[in-house]
């Protein structure tokens, strides 16, 4: 599923949309006679705790809640009705951003309600324009507040001809001249600045039309995201017309300073689209696949690195891994989340299976989840708002913890000299380890991180240090000739509560074969 970001940067000549950033103010007021839109009356406005936020950073928890960092740290947004953002927030370029909470809101240290109209329910920030214009999405719907109402538009009424199902909508952007384009499965509906709506057919038909972005140019990138048996392809749309690139981009691009940007299709290449043409930005030599690719608050571009897990910058065509040293995040592969932003000194703020990271050239910050920093639960969302904090609370790493446990045979006595692993290892109904049980190799030869390989004592009890808290932990133990894992109830839920520098029992494995 693509991810819908957006941010404007008041101390730098760059604005940045992942949908859409535009050059110029929409005709809002324009309607067309067949097909008029709803629209709601004025904004009401909630105040939760009255602050005066500025450029900082924001977290939303995946048990609720809205946390913002402050001189002594985090704290708790009291009486915030913003609890969960499943959609990336629209950022304002002072500070603080545009999220749904049961319905559109903004919050600067206050919540503004903007409403919606009943009819044309709109829950998906896509893009905030220079004049101050949100556009928005529900399943079928798309609309624009310019500041004091809503003017909505449901796809199901303006287009002729056109099946449009609950969740057809999956993006939206407004075009400098006002044209207001909507990707729908299997076609781009464009709204014209005099208030006509069409629906235009590309070329080939994917499985979902993609996230959608208009240049200074007024010129839009359409993407096509290919099912099985399906092409994939990206276009720039032009009045009716589509020109496919030579190239298949990722379908989640972004305006910087008036010029779209996105991945190719192989995480290999950054491009920006010039004159309807490809240029390339950055290309990829390391190891795996660009991902995730954004804007800082430092003007330059970052990009997931997954298999080095590393974030990478890129400025002036070159590229650095950050952190410097392979390796010095706590998390693998399979913990990695996709969500990471980018503050104006640089610093990368990313989340993973194991709590909230703050990386810069040379040091990592590890604040895992009541580790001494007051996060209460594993962070589901971080937003960098503004520029971002100027400096950092004092905080230091946060302490992993020691896992114990015991084997016993099928008698029930201890088992001792059982091989042991303990590694971070995801398994899921898709994995191919699904089944637990494994002949041969180590379950663990395919994890990033181990952290012990040792044999139980005498006493059939095993000890292994400098664990994390959070994250799929698993002990992998030899019974027999096979491989089994000791897996969901004990190594991921059970050590949530232990303090850090402390010792969490795992239980007790019993063994079939010996």
């Amino acid at each position: 599923m693509c991810r819908v970001r957006s941010l404007v940067l008041s101390a730098l000549p760059l604005s940045l949309a992942l949908v859409a950033c535009d050059r110029g103010s929409s005709s809002s007021e324009a309607r067309s006679d067949d097909s008029p839109p709803s629209s709601d009356t004025a904004s009401d406005t909630k105040t939760a705790t009255p602050t005066s936020d500025g450029p900082t950073v924001y977290l939303t928890l995946e048990r609720g809640g809205l946390m913002v960092l402050r001189s002594g740290g985090f704290e708790r947004v009291e009486n915030s009705p913003i609890s969960r953002m499943h959609d990336y927030p629209i950022k304002l370029p002072q500070g603080g951003f545009y999220t749904y909470a049961n319905s559109m809101v903004r919050y600067d240290g206050t919540v503004t309600d903007l409403g919606v109209a009943k009819q044309t329910h709109v829950s998906r920030p896509h893009q905030l324009t220079d004049d101050g214009k949100l556009i928005a999405s529900g399943t079928t719907s798309v609309g624009i507040h310019d500041g004091s109402r809503w003017e909505t538009w449901d796809m199901k009424e303006v287009l002729t001809g056109v099946e449009v199902k609950n969740a057809s909508v999956s993006s939206a952007a407004l075009a400098p001249d006002g044209t207001l384009y909507v990707s729908l499965p299997r076609y781009l509906a464009v709204r014209s600045p005099d208030g006509q709506w069409k629906a235009l057919e590309p070329p080939i038909t994917g499985y979902h039309g993609g996230e959608l972005a208009v240049g200074a140019d007024g010129v839009a990138l359409f993407s096509i995201s290919g099912g099985v048996g399906k092409k994939s392809g990206t276009f720039t749309v032009s009045g009716d017309g589509f020109n496919k690139l030579s190239s298949s981009l990722l379908p989640d691009p972004f305006v910087v300073d008036g010029v779209v940007h996105s991945l190719s299709l192989d995480g290999k290449t950054v491009h920006r689209v010039v004159e309807g043409e490809l240029e390339t930005v950055h290309g990829h030599s390391g190891p795996g696949r660009l991902a995730n690719l954004q804007l800082g608050a430092d003007g330059k571009l970052y990009a997931l690195a997954a298999e080095r897990r590393q974030v990478m910058r890129i400025a002036n065509g070159e590229a650095t891994a950050l952190p410097r040293e392979p390796g010095a995040l706590p998390f693998s592969l399979n913990d990695i989340h996709d969500n990471y932003d980018v503050d104006a000194a640089g610093r990368v703020w990313l989340r993973s299976a194991y709590g909230l990271h703050v990386i810069d050239d040379d040091a990592v910050i590890n604040l895992l989840p009541g580790q001494g920093e007051p996060i209460p639960s594993l962070v589901e969302r971080v937003v960098v708002s503004g520029s971002g904090p100027a400096a950092l609370p004092e905080w230091t790493n946060s302490k992993l913890i020691t896992r114990t446990g015991k084997v016993v045979g099928k008698d029930g006595t201890p088992a001792a000299d059982v091989t042991i692993e303990v590694c971070s290892l995801l398994i899921s109904k898709d994995s191919p380890h699904s089944s637990q049980t494994f002949r041969g190799k180590t379950p663990c030869a395919t994890s990033d991180d181990v952290f012990g390989k040792l044999t139980t004592d005498a006493e059939g009890r095993f000890t292994v240090a400098d664990t994390p808290r959070f994250g799929t932990i698993s002990v992998a133990y030899l019974d027999g000739k096979s491989w089994n894992m000791f897996l969901t109830k004990h190594g991921l839920q059970s050590c949530s509560g232990t303090p850090g520098g402390g010792t969490c029992d795992v239980g007790t494995i019993e063994l079939e074969n010996r």
